[in-house]
């Protein structure tokens, strides 16, 4: 138990990812379960409507968190590649590594969740008590202790869920392949159909088509939107990369400066097109709940919590994602400028290499987000204030994850280059 806590506390960068990730999770649990018990919040209504009022929003961004924790709990066991390959070497058996990983996963489990329910605890009340005011309550904010027993609770799951990742992840191990540092195989079925690139952009297009001539639903705008992210992920991670092939035996192609910055847009496509596809999901989703709401106060809030919390939460993946992919790239940089390419030439590459991914991955889901304000503002006379805040905050948290993602290579490009 010491020797794993010793290890765990070298690893700083890790464990503090894995930590404040739970923490985060145990926060939004709080919040959102006090939301959901909360009386006040289903005036003129049942009990029973009062649930299915706030069940579903609050089970989707749970679950989203809890997907967020089980991803992070991933990249965590893969950065233990050689740490596993090499204590099996030594002579540790599975069963040992794996109480190894219990402890450790022990020891942040209960500090993150103790740390998150405590500031969801603080945070809450005040939260409360400004919706109450919002909403024309005059009432003092009572959090029930279902809240907090509940939270507990989900966190558990969560704990167990993690152990159990960690057990096959450990017996599933092939020593060869984490001292090489590579990842896990992914089978995929022989029966897997590919389908044609330009099935995916008649998709893509017809999910905005579909948007635009609806009959102005709710329900028919959510179905829209995962057609369209269907579409995204055929455009994002088929119809893009083969036009780049394509373009690699032309003259656009032919400069060592168009090869370097599509190179790079391809390798981030392909790893982050999952991440794209949940961004353009939840994004639309949440944009037309808030819309659909503008009547009901109670429900407008709750959903606009969730979309302030779970956009930035989404972004956070694609950024760590993509800073992942910038920790391998300095050989690749360091090489570049051995060939003789000057720092400032560099960095021109870089940024138009962000802007570009950026751009792609904000236009998909951007233009499906336009469309469903321009109808809402046209047939139920929704106010620009709310369009202009929510575009707003779309564009800002696309804006400040390329620039972490720009700075951060410059970072490296810097220390490369010395």
């Amino acid at each position: 138990m010491k020797f794993a806590i010793k290890n765990l506390l070298r690893q700083k960068k890790i464990s503090l990812l894995f930590g404040i990730t739970i923490m985060i999770m145990a926060v939004i649990c709080y919040i959102f379960l006090a939301l959901l018990y909360d009386p006040y919040f289903a005036l003129d209504v049942s009990y029973y409507s009062k649930m299915m009022m706030g069940s579903a929003t609050t089970l989707f961004v749970v679950m989203f968190t809890g997907c967020l924790i089980i991803y992070t709990n991933i990249y965590v066991l893969e950065n233990k590649n050689q740490e596993i390959s090499l204590m099996k070497i030594c002579g540790m058996t599975n069963k040992r590594f794996i109480f190894y990983l219990f402890y450790q996963n022990t020891c942040l489990y209960f500090i993150g969740s103790l740390v998150g329910i405590l500031l969801g605890i603080l945070i809450t009340p005040s939260m409360i008590n400004y919706l109450y005011v919002l909403i024309n309550i005059n009432a003092d904010v009572y959090i029930l202790k279902d809240t907090l027993f509940q939270t507990i609770l989900m966190m558990s799951c969560l704990y167990v869920i993690s152990l159990i990742l960690n057990i096959g992840y450990v017996y599933r191990g092939n020593i060869i392949k984490m001292l090489n540092g590579t990842k896990q195989n992914k089978y995929r079925k022989a029966t897997f159909i590919t389908l044609s690139s330009r099935i995916y952009i008649i998709i893509y297009l017809c999910g905005l088509l579909l948007t635009i001539f609806n009959e102005h639903q709710t329900t028919a705008y959510i179905i829209f939107s995962v057609i369209g992210a269907i579409g995204t992920y055929g455009i994002i991670r088929y119809v893009i990369p083969e036009f780049i092939e394509k373009k690699k035996s032309t003259k656009w192609l032919n400069q060592v400066d168009q090869l370097i910055v599509y190179g790079e847009i391809f390798l981030k496509l392909k790893y982050t097109v999952l991440f794209i596809q949940i961004f353009m999901i939840v994004s639309i989703i949440m944009v037309t709940l808030v819309c659909f709401n503008l009547d009901n106060s109670i429900e407008m809030y709750r959903m606009i919590i969730a979309y302030i919390i779970m956009l930035p939460m989404i972004m956070f993946c694609m950024t760590y994602k993509n800073l992942m992919m910038n920790h391998q790239k300095k050989k690749s940089l360091q090489l570049i400028h051995k060939m003789g390419m000057t720092k400032i030439h560099q960095l021109t590459l870089l940024k138009k290499e962000w802007l570009l991914f950026y751009m792609m991955v904000s236009l998909l889901p951007g233009l499906y987000i336009i469309v469903i304000f321009i109808k809402f503002y046209i047939l139920s006379h929704m106010s620009f204030t709310i369009i202009a805040v929510i575009m707003g905050y779309f564009i800002c948290n696309v804006l400040i994850s390329m620039l972490i993602c720009y700075y951060s290579t410059k970072q490296y490009l810097k220390e490369d280059l010395l």
